[in-house]
């Protein structure tokens, strides 16, 4: 079953721009979760094939950094900001390069922010192209 994303930007006050891109695959993956205020390296199982990925969103209500595949940062990581969705497409539509380069079996999350961090994953996929 084919699963599909809309993806709109609006810019407004002053000046007014808006983009609207749609993407396609034939899996979806979503999780929500919460990550305690000191927390260190909470793990969660995510598998992400970047050659079949279509996109790929992230978004925290607290600063708190994100690595992939290892506790350490060594296959990636990024500091997420509170409230600021972090984006991922198909390479032909990244102005770019892609931060999650590497096929992605586990995220691990630090949260120092002072409170719980409440995070939303949302992953398109194309596995049989």
């Amino acid at each position: 079953m084919a699963q599909t994303v809309t993806v709109t930007t609006t810019i407004s006050g002053g000046i007014s721009a808006q983009g609207t891109k749609t993407y396609s695959g034939d899996a979806r993956t979503t999780q929500s979760f919460s990550v305690a205020d000191s927390q260190t390296d909470e793990e969660r199982t995510l598998t992400i094939d970047v050659t079949e990925m279509q996109m790929i969103y992230i978004v925290s209500d607290q600063d708190i950094l994100m690595e992939w595949n290892d506790s350490i940062g060594s296959q990636g990581s990024i500091s997420l900001k509170a409230n600021v969705a972090f984006l991922e497409f198909v390479a032909a539509d990244q102005y770019h390069a892609a931060k999650m380069g590497v096929d992605v079996t586990a995220l691990f999350f630090t949260n120092t922010s002072g409170s719980a961090a409440n995070i939303s994953i949302g992953v398109i996929q194309n596995n049989t192209p």
